[in-house]
């Protein structure tokens, strides 16, 4: 397997590509003008699989799960034909109005600012969990994934088919125990089109929680999902050992 990862990063690298495309064009060429009443596919044909046939059978002879080689390749070929989508936030009209939310038996607060398309959790006049401002904080995929086993070993594959991180936030309202904040996707086709979400925060006893569920005429299709935090504010409650405290009894309250 490590030959064939080796050959992956190989293969996936610009140079060989170019090199693999060139030299398949001047085969063909060359084929032309050599003999101009004849076909000419084989070589440049073989030339252009070379890179993909040979770690499947070097890994078929060397007895490793094809289906793990094959992920692999997938992986690749999806980083060679295009880019990923840049995850973009946008708010509608039902929750263009901030909001603020206590809830009922403990210091916990929950507050929407539309301007700067922020969401953040307190207590007292400490932030326990905030979204990054202006940036999205829910997104939703769809994956395959492999997993071989050799010798006790575990080998796990995981490949994005399809994702939705185009986010849209429909409506912030108060609900039974907490607030719920709900909304879509905005990435187009027929998986995040109808795709919604919706994310709730609640209070257990003394702890606070929050449930991100997916629904919709696609949501049986998506077996990954995102939920992005500021990551500077688990920065500033390392320093301070009240934030600390704080954050772990948040963290426990979740699980």
């Amino acid at each position: 397997m490590v030959f064939v990862r080796a050959w992956v990063m190989l293969v996936s690298a610009p140079p060989v590509r170019f090199w693999t495309m060139c030299s398949a064009l001047l085969l063909w060429m060359g084929c032309k003008i050599g003999k101009p009443g004849e076909r000419c596919f084989g070589r440049p044909l073989a030339v252009l699989l070379l890179p993909w046939v040979l770690p499947i059978g070097t890994a078929l002879y060397l007895r490793e799960n094809w289906r793990v080689v094959l992920i692999d390749m997938l992986v690749m070929w999806d980083r060679v034909k295009s880019q990923s989508p840049t995850p973009t936030l946008a708010v509608a009209d039902g929750a263009a109005v901030p909001f603020a939310h206590s809830f009922a038996g403990s210091a916990y607060q929950l507050g929407w600012s539309p301007d700067l398309q922020h969401l953040a959790v307190t207590s007292g006049d400490r932030q326990l969990w905030r979204s990054r401002a202006g940036q999205p904080f829910v997104a939703a995929a769809g994956a395959s994934v492999v997993v071989a086993e050799t010798c006790g070993n575990f080998n796990f594959k995981d490949r994005i088919e399809w994702q939705c991180v185009a986010q849209r936030i429909e409506r912030v309202e108060a609900a039974a125990g907490g607030a719920v904040i709900h909304g879509r996707f905005d990435d187009g086709g027929a998986m995040c089109s109808g795709l919604t979400w919706s994310l709730s925060f609640g209070v257990a006893g003394s702890h606070l929680h929050f449930d991100l569920q997916l629904g919709g005429a696609t949501a049986a299709h998506a077996n990954r999902v995102q939920l992005i935090h500021d990551l500077s504010l688990s920065s500033a409650a390392s320093s301070d050992p009240a934030r600390a405290r704080a954050a772990a009894e948040t963290k426990k309250g979740e699980g």
